[in-house]
């Protein structure tokens, strides 16, 4: 009796799970916009201090390295990514507590991404020497999708990666960890276009990790203010003001 009694219960928790994964979907089939929280913390140093040989130069990076992790050891909302049908706009929730200081810029720079999937284009809205731009990215990004899943928030991920390489030829493996759960093709900064949105961002030492999302009726923003110029042009203005 006790066996049945718990078959029972177990078919009746499967069947509510359905009944409430259903829902979710319809809710996310009716509803093509909305906003999605994303929290910021610092995994691993990236950079091998055992070669750098200037003391005084290792010192800066892991003092600066642990005063990131610091000041993103909470667990909060960091940037918020809205979205309508096919655009998004990641940017940083601004701060009006006793973080908003120079350290805490630092640690989450004021950049904002745009996305339009329908028309392949991501644009990043930035600020340098005083001046406004809005810079071309690159929008092709080859993904290479693995066999490899996991548990995240109790949605079922799979990994993907993408290989990614600065001005200066400098190359860095991008890790992604998408569900198809939430078929959005959203994800942190200019990270997008997976069957499925991004739960988990791995860059360098930064993880970017889904906290919430709420959908709403809402409108993208894209009165940007700056200089439009191709992301070969930004680079070249950025290394030349280090000389």
């Amino acid at each position: 009796m006790g066996l049945v009694f718990r078959n029972i219960i177990m078919k009746k928790s499967n069947l509510i799970v359905l009944v409430l994964l259903l829902i979710f979907q319809v809710s996310l089939a009716q509803n093509e916009s909305g906003i999605i929280y994303y929290g910021h913390k610092i995994g691993e140093i990236a950079i091998d201090t055992s070669k750098v040989k200037n003391e005084s130069a290792k010192s800066y990076i892991l003092s600066q390295f642990l005063q990131k992790k610091r000041i993103l050891s909470q667990d909060n909302n960091v940037y918020k990514l809205s979205f309508h049908e096919k655009q998004s706009l990641f940017e940083p929730i601004k701060r009006l507590d006793n973080d908003a200081n120079s350290s805490y810029v630092k640690a989450v720079p004021d950049d904002s991404f745009f996305t339009d999937l329908s028309k392949n284009e991501i644009l990043r809205i930035t600020s340098f020497s005083g001046e406004d731009y809005i810079v071309e990215q690159n929008s092709n990004l080859n993904w290479e999708i693995t066999g490899e899943q996991k548990k995240i928030n109790n949605y079922l991920c799979q990994k993907a990666t993408v290989i990614i390489e600065n001005s200066i030829g400098v190359k860095t493996k991008v890790t992604a960890w998408f569900t198809k759960d939430i078929p959005l093709n959203y994800g942190p900064r200019e990270y997008s276009g997976l069957p499925g949105l991004i739960v988990e961002l791995n860059l360098r030492d930064n993880i970017y990790y889904l906290r919430d999302i709420i959908f709403k009726d809402l409108e993208i923003n894209q009165d940007f203010e700056g200089k439009p110029v191709s992301n070969k042009k930004y680079q070249t203005l950025f290394d030349m003001s280090k000389y």
